[in-house]
Parts: structure tokens; sequence; C-alpha cells
């Protein structure tokens, strides 16, 4: 091994220096073991050009190479890790003779004891032309050793400080090589291990650290050649305590070794936190299929009570209304003016209760029987509605206009109800007008479609809009047009359900519109 390189990372590491010889006179080049050149300074690129315009060299060769069994020697310096010497005399022109000699030597790397390559030197002699090089050669010479221990210097510097930096570093950071050896760990990282990094560095992680059950022999992130792999492990670091920990893995490129940069987080905290939430889930839905069930079973007696209330409280109102019929009817000669008017108050009184009745059902009926959204044509409804008012009139009523192809994506038996009960509103309230009309259309506003119901009745005064949508509210109690109070509480309903909203304008004796949306 006699005159052999001894150089820590081997030829890459000549080559990361490779300015040191850009200056010199001789020539200086560098081949890798298998005898591919790696590197010439200027001297030796020079002396490629002179070797190639020679014709007493190999001409199927071109530069160093060209030299007569340079190739062999090179070789054989390589395996028998020794170094050689040989010289060489060539002609460069008609008279100038160039006598070259050469010196071998064998690339160790240090760090593993083997051969990585060769560097040649070549000194010149007789080259009057090179001549002009040695002055500047000489003066710079000197920096050479200084430049080299800057670099050195600078390259410490900069390992130093990735060592600060990943020691000081808040989050566990572990720096492996390929066959999962610990090349580096930080103090968060020893502190969630349990070891100190004196132990830990150049252990294989499988056996040193507790957090790779799963890992197995090998470097997966290797394995994938490149990218960032993320897994979530379980570790048994503290005194026998399991924690969860989110490991980030990430390949390190641009050293001959490669290496793998691994950043734990410590989820614990985050998994337990899930795991209630997962428990919280599983106890909302219980008491949700709970509360379901008493629901269901609340509609189900909702549904025996509106049977009574539709079969069991009728009769006697028809009894009511029946008797005092037969009443007027039968005896209505022996009574006075009086008697008749109170019988004729039972009787709509016993018809104002059997229509509140029906009101009720309806609005129970709203709130449980499914929706069924699909295309549906509110102007058809809306005209069919103001015939079917038209024909059943006993005194001329409003002028109904339907704006046309106003259509919706809602349930068409809902919509019936909307407009019907507005509709009919409007005719009750528009009785008497002079040219009273009903308008049926849409506006957009703030880009929704908003449809409305509009006539130029007696109104209403807004000081009491906050209480028309309340079940048994009338706004005219006094009017020969009232109803049940139930009607807009209804349709209130009907498009809370669809998820839309009502509203209301007006003023007295100057008309009523509703505007109503069909879409959330």
């Amino acid at each position: 091994m006699s005159s052999c390189l001894m150089v820590p990372g081997g030829i890459s590491c000549l080559l990361q220096h490779a300015d040191a010889y850009e200056y010199l006179p001789s020539s200086v080049a560098v081949f890798d073991n298998q005898g591919r050149v790696r590197y010439r300074n200027p001297a030796a690129r020079q002396l490629d050009a002179m070797l190639y315009q020679n014709r007493s060299t190999n001409p199927e060769q071109r530069g160093l190479l060209s030299l007569p069994d340079i190739g062999t020697i090179l070789l054989d310096a390589c395996r028998e890790r020794t170094e050689k010497q040989i010289s060489h005399t060539f002609y460069y022109g008609r008279n100038m003779p160039v006598t070259v000699a050469l010196r071998i030597r064998p690339v160790i790397n240090q760090e593993s004891d083997a051969v990585d390559g060769a560097m040649l030197t070549i000194g010149q002699e007789n080259v009057e032309f090179d001549r002009r090089h040695l002055a500047r050669a000489q003066s710079e010479r000197l920096d050479l050793v200084e430049r080299i221990k800057q670099l050195s210097a600078s390259q410490l510097e900069n390992e130093k400080l990735i060592r600060i930096l990943l020691s000081e570093m808040p989050f566990p950071l572990v720096l492996f090589d390929s066959e999962r050896r610990i090349l580096q760990i930080n103090r968060a990282a020893e502190k969630l291990f349990g070891v100190h990094r004196r132990q830990a560095i150049g252990q294989r992680c499988n056996n040193h650290l507790n957090c790779y059950e799963k890992s197995g022999p090998g470097c997966p992130v290797m394995e994938k050649e490149k990218g960032i792999k993320l897994d979530e492990l379980a570790t048994l670091p503290l005194a026998g305590m399991s924690r969860q920990l989110l490991r980030t893995a990430v390949p390190l490129s641009g050293n001959e070794q490669p290496m793998i940069l691994e950043a734990f987080i410590d989820i614990t905290e985050r998994k337990k936190s899930e795991q209630k939430l997962a428990r919280y889930r599983e106890e909302l839905e219980d008491l949700v299929a709970e509360r379901t069930a008493k629901l269901e079973q609340s509609n189900r007696e909702l549904e025996s009570f509106s049977y009574s209330v539709s079969h069991d409280l009728r009769s006697p109102l028809r009894a009511i209304d029946g008797y005092s019929f037969a009443l007027m009817e039968e005896y209505g000669d022996k009574l006075d003016d009086a008697g008749m008017d109170y019988l004729d108050r039972v009787r709509k009184a016993a018809q104002r209760m059997g229509q509140l009745i029906d009101d009720l059902l309806q609005l129970s009926r709203v709130s449980r029987n499914p929706l069924r959204r699909q295309d549906t044509d509110i102007s058809g409804i809306a005209r069919e509605i103001a015939g079917e008012l038209s024909s059943g009139a006993t005194q001329p009523g409003a002028s109904v206009i339907v704006q046309p192809a106003l259509r919706a994506r809602a349930d068409p038996g809902l919509v019936r109800a909307i407009l019907a009960n507005l509709i009919e509103n409007a005719w009750k309230f528009t009785l008497g007008r002079k040219q009273a009309t009903i308008e049926v259309g849409k506006v957009t506003i703030d880009g929704d479609a908003v449809f409305f119901v509009r006539d130029n009745g007696v109104g209403f005064s807004m000081d009491y809009a906050d209480k028309l949508f309340e079940p048994f509210h009338v706004l005219h109690p006094g009017s020969t047009a009232t109803g049940s109070g139930i009607g807009l509480a209804t349709v209130q309903r009907i498009v809370e359900r669809h998820g839309g909203c009502i509203w209301a304008q007006s003023a007295p004796d100057a008309g009523a519109t509703f505007y109503f949306t069909l879409e959330p």
C-alpha cells in the first residue's frame, strides 16, 4: 500500500476540492477504478490536445489513454494497491520532443478501505511554450494550501451548524443510513425514546429504538426510491407507557452514501381525543336512535289523536248543527226573531268548529307527510285554484292574473296548499273592492327566485306582521271574511319544510303581498 492516497470519502472528496489543481503547471487527472476519466486540470487538457495531434501514439485512443499500455498500468496499480511510474517521449510538431513522466497513485477510501480509483500526475521536460505558466503558478502555489484550509474550515463550520440545528429542533429527529444504522439523533429524540445519543449512534434502529416493530429489516424509504413516507407507529419508549407517533421519513440525496431523515410527532393525546370522539359519536347515535323511537311513538299517538279528532269530535258537531237546523225548520214559526238568531249562531259556531278541526288536521299532516320534490307547474296550479274560486263564488270576485311558466322543484301537493291558502285569503279580502285584482308571479331578489301573491284588498298594518303566522291569530276579527287563523301557519310550515322562507308587505287599505321561496 506504499505511496497510495488515503482520502476520506475517496475520489468524491478529490472531485469536491478539484479547484485546488486548476493552476498547477503539472498535469493532474483523476480516474475511477474502471479506468474512466473523472477529472482533468487545464495542464492535463492541454496535454490531451497535444497527444491527440501526435501520430506516434495509439490512433484508436484519444488524450492520456493513447499513451502506450496506460490502461493496463492504471488497472494494475489499482489492483496491486501500489504506485506506478512510467516515462514516455513523443514529438510535437517536427522537432519539439516532449517527455512525460507519469506517476500513478491509487486512491483508497479511508472509510471503506476500498480502492476508488487513481490519480495521475505528469511532469513535463523540454516544453518551452509551457514556461510562461510557471511564474503565475509559483505566485499562486502559496495560496493553494491556504485555500484548501479555508475550504476545510468552511465545511467543518457547515457540519457544526447542521449538528446544532438538528440538536436544537423541538421535535424528535433521527438520521439513518441505508442499513438503518443511526447516524445522528437530537435531544428531543433522546427524551422521547429514552436513550442517549452515545448509546444510539451506530446502532441499528430495529434493535435500539422501540418504534420500529412494524418496519422490519431493510429500509422501506430507500426501497421506495424517492418521495416522503408517512406512517403511524405504536411505541413503548417511556417506562412501558404506550405512545402513538406520526413518522415522516425523507430520503436525502447528494451523497454517495444514501441517508434518511425521520421526524416524529407524538400524537398520543390526539389519538385519545379521537377515541373519545368515537365514543361520543356512538353515544350520540344511540341517543338519536332513542329519540327517533320516541318521535315515532309520538307520531303514532298523534295519528291516533287525529283519528279521534276526525271521527269522535265531528259526530257531536254534526248533531248540534243538524238538530239546530231541524228546530229552525220544524219550529221556526213558534220562535221569535231572537230565538231564530240564537239557533243560527249555534249552527255557525258548530260549522266554524268543524272547519277549525279540518285546518288543524291539515297542519298536523303537513309536518308528518314525506316531502316529494319534483318539477312543479306553479302557474298551472294557481290557475286551477282561481278557476275553482270563480266557479263557486256567489258574487263577482277579483280578477286573477297568473304569470306564465312559473316552475320550481317542490312537492306539488304542498305547493297547492300554499297557493290555495294565499289566493283564498286574497280573494276574501278583495270582495267588494272595485277592480279587485290578484296577481301570482315571480321576482329575483339577491339572485334567488322569489314567488309572490299580491292583491289590492283591505291590507293590514305591519305592526302585526310578527303575529301573521301564529296559529289562531286573526288579523281582522270583526270582518265577515275571517278564517280559523290556521291557514298562514300551515303555509309557513310548508315553506320551511322546503328550506325556504316567507314574509309579507302591506298597509291598511293598500293591499298585501306575500313573498315565499321554495329552496334553501
